[in-house]
C-alpha cells in the first residue's frame, strides 16, 4: 500500500509539474510592462484572486504571430490559470512572451538600414499588449446582471471538457499598422465554436483580406467591407453584414424621421442581435473610446475605458480619428441599453452604454456615413439583417426593421386582413430563432430574446404549444417578432407575434418599385394574443383567420 502510494504521488507531480513554469521566469520573458497589464487586468476582472501558475503551451495566435513576421520563435505562449477566493478558476491567459519576440524580430531586422529597433521595443515589450487567445469566466456580478455569448473551447485547449464556457479574448499587436479587426474576426469565430467549419488564426486572416494569389502584402488592418468580406466569402459557414443607417434614398426605403429614430434602430437591432447569441463588430474611433487626449475628469465620465476605469493609454500626435473595431459580446438583461465589448486595444467584458458607443462612431472615414457601423456575425443561412447592408457592401440587402414598419403601422394588406393594425410600441422585442431545431433549444433561444418580460413565460408557452399543433412554419432560422405594450414591459392583451423568414434574402429595390406588397413576402405568420389564446391570424400558404 505504501509503495502504491508513493507511485501515485509521483505520477501525479510530474503531471503538475510537466512545463511549469516560476513566475519570475514568466515576468522576464513577457516583460515588466506586459506582466503589470496581465495583473492589472486580472484584478479589474475578479475581487480576489489566488497564487496563480503558469506553464508553457502552444497557441494559436503566438505560432501565426511567428509567421507573419517571418521569426522562429517564441511559438509557444506562457499559459496563466488564476484562482479566485482559493477556488480554481477556469480561466486560462495564453499570454505573450514579448521579450523573445522583441529579440528575434531585432536580430531579423539587424541588417536592415531602415529598422528601428527603439520603435519596435516601444510596440511590443512598453505597450504591453500581451494577450494572445484566451479564455476567461465570467466574474459573478457580470454573469448575474448580463447576457453573455460563450464558447465551450476548454478541450480545444487540452483543458478538461468540465470546463464551463467562457469569453474568448485576444489583444491585437500594434505592429503592421494594428490587427483589431482580425482580432474580432478570431473571437467571433470562437464564439460559433459549434457550427464553425474553420478557426483560423491572425495571420491566415490577414492573409485572406490582404493578400492575393500567394504574394506578398503589407500588413495591416482591414477596411469596413473586407471585415464583411473575409467573414462571408472563405468557407468559415457564416455571414457577416455591413449594416448602417440610410443617409436620404440611397436604399430607396422610408425616409428616417429624425436622427434619434435612426438611433434607436441600431440600438433595437444590436439588442436583439445579442441575445440572439449573435457577436456584433463595431466600427468606432479609437481616440473617442480611449479618450486619449481627453481631461482627467473627462476621462473618467465620458469614453468607454473611462468609465470602466481601464488603464489609459497614450496615443502619440494631435488628435485625429484613427479606424478601430471592438466586439460586442452581451447586453444588460434589463436595461437593453447597456452592453459589454470586447476591446482588442484593451480589455475584454468592457461595460458601454448604445450613446457611448454611437458617440466613438467614424465618420467620413472609407466612405462611410455618419452613423455607428455595426457588422452582425450570423450563419450562412441568414439573409435577413435588421437594420440593412451599406452602399459599399458588396451586396445590399433592405433590413427588416423597414418592412416591420411599413407592414406593422400601415393599413393592412388583403392578406393581413385578419391582423389588426398596430399602435402601440414599436418595434417590440426581436431575435432570431431556428425553428428547425429541437423543442429545448427553441424554447432557450425563446427566453433569450424574451427575459425581462413578465410575461415572457406564457408567450413562450403558447409558441411552443402552436408548435406542438404545427402552427409554427418549419423553415430554420426566422425572426421573431413580440409587439407589447411595453410601458411596464407588462405583454398585455392583444399582443401580436410576428414570424419572418430569415433565410429569404431582401435586396435593394430600384426606385418606383417601392411597395408594401413586396415587403409582404418575408412574412411567415401573424399571432394576436386574445383573452388567454394564442391565435394565428395569417399563415403563409394556409390562410386562415382562426386556429
Amino acid at each position: 500500500m505504501t509503495g502504491n502510494t508513493s507511485n501515485d504521488t509521483t505520477e501525479k507531480s510530474a503531471d503538475i509539474n510537466l512545463n511549469v513554469v516560476e513566475e519570475s521566469r514568466a515576468e522576464q520573458e513577457i516583460g515588466a510592462a506586459g506582466f503589470k497589464t496581465v495583473k492589472r487586468l486580472c484584478e479589474w476582472l475578479y475581487e480576489r484572486t489566488g497564487v496563480p501558475s503558469y506553464r508553457t503551451a502552444p497557441s494559436i495566435i503566438t505560432r501565426s504571430e511567428c509567421e507573419l513576421f517571418g521569426i522562429s520563435s517564441p511559438r509557444f505562449c506562457i499559459r496563466k490559470y488564476i484562482t479566485t477566493l482559493g477556488d480554481p478558476q477556469p480561466t486560462l491567459f495564453n499570454l505573450r512572451r514579448l521579450e523573445w519576440f522583441c529579440k528575434s524580430l531585432v536580430a531579423l531586422g539587424e541588417n536592415d538600414k531602415d529598422f528601428d529597433p527603439d520603435a519596435v521595443r516601444r510596440d511590443v515589450v512598453e505597450l504591453g499588449m500581451a494577450f494572445a487567445d484566451s479564455l476567461i469566466s465570467l466574474p459573478p456580478k457580470i454573469a448575474a446582471d448580463y447576457h453573455v455569448i460563450q464558447c465551450s473551447l476548454s478541450e480545444y485547449y487540452g483543458e478538461s471538457r468540465s470546463w464551463p464556457p467562457a469569453v474568448p479574448f485576444l489583444q491585437h499587436m500594434p505592429l503592421g499598422g494594428g490587427m483589431c479587426a482580425q482580432a474580432c474576426i478570431f473571437m467571433a469565430l470562437c464564439l460559433y465554436e459549434q457550427i464553425v467549419k474553420k478557426l483560423c488564426s491572425v495571420a491566415e486572416l490577414t492573409a485572406l483580406g490582404l493578400g492575393k494569389d500567394g504574394r506578398s502584402f503589407v500588413m495591416g488592418g482591414f477596411e469596413a467591407y473586407k471585415i464583411a468580406e473575409v467573414i462571408s466569402e472563405n468557407g468559415f459557414g457564416l455571414t457577416g453584414f455591413l449594416e448602417a443607417m440610410p443617409e436620404g434614398q440611397e436604399y430607396h426605403a422610408p425616409p428616417m424621421a429624425s436622427p434619434a429614430r435612426a438611433t434607436s434602430w441600431l440600438s433595437t437591432a444590436l439588442t436583439a442581435y445579442v441575445r440572439s447569441n449573435v457577436p456584433v463588430i463595431c466600427l468606432v474611433d479609437l481616440g473617442k473610446v480611449g479618450g486619449p487626449w481627453l481631461p482627467d475628469n473627462q476621462w473618467k465620465e465620458s469614453c468607454i475605458w473611462g468609465t470602466n476605469g481601464a488603464r489609459r493609454l497614450r496615443l502619440d500626435g494631435l488628435p485625429h480619428q484613427r479606424a478601430h473595431s471592438v466586439l460586442v459580446i452581451g447586453c444588460h438583461r434589463s436595461n437593453r441599453e447597456q452592453f459589454l465589448i470586447n476591446d482588442p486595444a484593451m480589455y475584454p467584458l468592457l461595460k458601454c452604454s448604445f450613446e457611448q458607443l454611437h458617440a466613438a462612431r467614424l465618420c467620413n472615414t472609407e466612405g462611410l456615413g455618419a452613423s455607428l457601423h455595426l457588422i452582425p456575425v450570423f450563419p450562412e443561412a441568414i439573409y435577413v439583417p435588421l437594420v440593412g447592408c451599406h452602399k459599399i457592401a458588396h451586396s445590399r440587402h433592405l433590413g427588416l426593421l423597414f418592412s416591420a414598419q411599413l407592414l406593422q403601422t400601415s393599413p393592412p394588406l388583403a392578406e393581413l386582413q385578419g391582423v389588426p393594425r398596430w399602435t402601440g410600441p414599436w418595434p417590440g422585442d426581436l431575435g432570431l430563432v431556428n425553428l428547425a431545431g429541437e423543442d429545448s433549444k427553441i424554447s432557450d433561444q425563446m427566453y433569450s430574446i424574451f427575459s425581462g418580460n413578465p410575461d415572457a413565460d406564457t408567450v413562450i408557452q403558447q409558441l411552443m404549444a402552436a408548435r406542438k399543433r404545427k402552427e409554427l412554419p418549419r423553415t430554420g432560422w426566422c425572426w421573431l417578432q413580440w409587439l407589447h405594450e411595453s410601458g411596464s414591459r407588462s405583454g398585455r392583451l392583444n399582443d401580436q407575434i410576428w414570424i419572418w423568414n430569415a433565410e429569404r434574402s431582401v435586396e435593394t429595390l430600384t426606385k418606383g418599385q417601392h411597395t408594401v406588397r413586396w415587403h409582404f413576402d418575408g412574412v411567415d405568420a401573424v399571432f394576436e394574443r386574445v383573452g388567454n389564446g394564442l391565435f394565428r391570424r395569417f399563415c403563409r400558404g394556409q390562410l386562415s383567420n382562426n386556429s
